[in-house]
């Protein structure tokens, strides 16, 4: 049976905040600085920085993303994540009577320590404008580590995920909703919890960075957060980008096995591949996926959209885009694994979504890799 052990860096989190005054934001680079240790803690710092803005918000203050993105570049890609989404949604969180930073009322988010059915949640693992993802152990099989999402409406990504079986595509166990809770609540298997997100961010730690020599950082980058009882990995001596091409064609064959069956996956982005204990990548997040079968879900990530994505993000009219739209993010994707860098520059919304939309019309046989993936024309993409 696996016990669940105390997270010292959460501990260490909720007694600077019962210490800190409440009259005012707080600043994340003061308390980083009194304890540096933090700083080895990449979403320790994201929980600080997050904080700072929605408090600074709370309070009147002109606060913009771009500050953020300025002050920690290497965590430009995971502020957006927070930021942008939760300022575009209407998604911010407010304080509490006690001037804690939580969430809207509307939004009351199971937390770390409480018990839902046959569950005790862990930690939290992520965050979106409209779910939660949380570890937990599920008490009726002895215990096991299980991953729960939390959402409004995820039933919906339930029955498209639910029938698949593919060795690169994170499977759901169960799903239900929660009439307490008033959301659903989508158990998934326990595999990692690193994405392609993280080995970004670790094989190229700053802007300018250059391409690691070896592949063994993909190793390195999936870190078990609790014990697991697997075996520790050999070290990878492929050259980088050779681990990278596999990654890319598990991901791709992922796709392909998706479309075959008539999904879209479209919201394909790195955060939303996981890199498994086992080393395998895994597509998840099927929130926005549609099979032809149900209501045509609306939304996505703005700097992995293609083109055609963009422009019927606000025509309701506009034809659905198809699998064309994942292999142009695909492309994105390899571009930002192969050289650390973004294909159409800082993560600004209002930079982002013109140029992308316009991208057909300035560069008509713009290409990325060889297999043509970010082709502008849908007709000359591979599917």
């Amino acid at each position: 049976m696996t016990t669940a052990t105390a997270d010292p860096t959460r501990q260490l989190l909720s007694s600077i905040r019962r210490r800190l005054p409440h009259d005012g934001p707080i600043s994340a680079d003061a308390v980083l600085a009194q304890h540096p240790e933090l700083r080895e803690n990449r979403f320790a710092v994201l929980d600080l920085l997050y904080e700072e803005f929605c408090q600074r918000l709370w309070s009147g203050e002109d606060a913009r993303p771009q500050e953020y993105y300025a002050r920690y570049p290497e965590l430009c890609e995971s502020l957006r994540k927070l930021m942008e989404v939760d300022e575009f949604c209407g998604d911010l969180q407010v304080k509490d009577e006690k001037g804690c930073v939580g969430p809207t009322p509307k939004n009351n988010w199971p937390r770390p320590d409480q018990r839902v059915g046959g569950l005790t949640l862990l930690r939290q693992l992520g965050a979106g404008a409209f779910s939660r993802v949380l570890l937990a152990q599920e008490h009726d099989t002895g215990d096991r580590l299980v991953v729960v999402k939390f959402a409004k409406d995820g039933l919906r990504e339930a029955r498209t995920v639910g029938p698949l079986q593919h060795e690169n595509i994170v499977p759901v166990l169960s799903a239900r909703f929660d009439r307490e809770l008033r959301m659903s609540v989508v158990c998934m298997p326990y595999l990692g919890e690193a994405t392609l997100e993280d080995l970004i961010h670790r094989a190229f730690p700053r802007p300018g960075a250059r391409t690691p020599a070896g592949a063994d950082v993909l190793r390195q980058v999936r870190r078990p957060a609790v014990p697991t009882g697997a075996e520790e990995q050999p070290e990878d001596k492929r050259p980088y980008e050779e681990g990278v091409y596999q990654v890319l064609g598990q991901l791709a064959g992922a796709l392909a096995f998706l479309h075959a069956d008539g999904i879209c996956h479209r919201d394909v982005k790195p955060s939303n591949v996981l890199l498994a204990f086992s080393g395998k990548a895994m597509l998840l997040d099927f929130n926005l996926s549609d099979d032809g079968r149900q209501e045509r879900p609306v939304g996505g990530t703005v700097r992995y959209m293609a083109p055609e994505q963009l422009r019927a993000w606000g025509d309701a009219e506009a034809p659905a885009p198809g699998p064309e739209a994942d292999v142009f993010a695909l492309g994105v994707i390899a571009y930002q694994l192969l050289t650390g860098r973004h294909p159409f520059g800082p993560p600004l919304l209002s930079e982002a979504m013109p140029a992308m939309a316009d991208w057909s019309g300035k560069h008509p046989q713009w290409q990325i890799t060889r297999f043509h993936c970010e082709w502008a024309d849908t007709e000359e993409r591979k599917t």
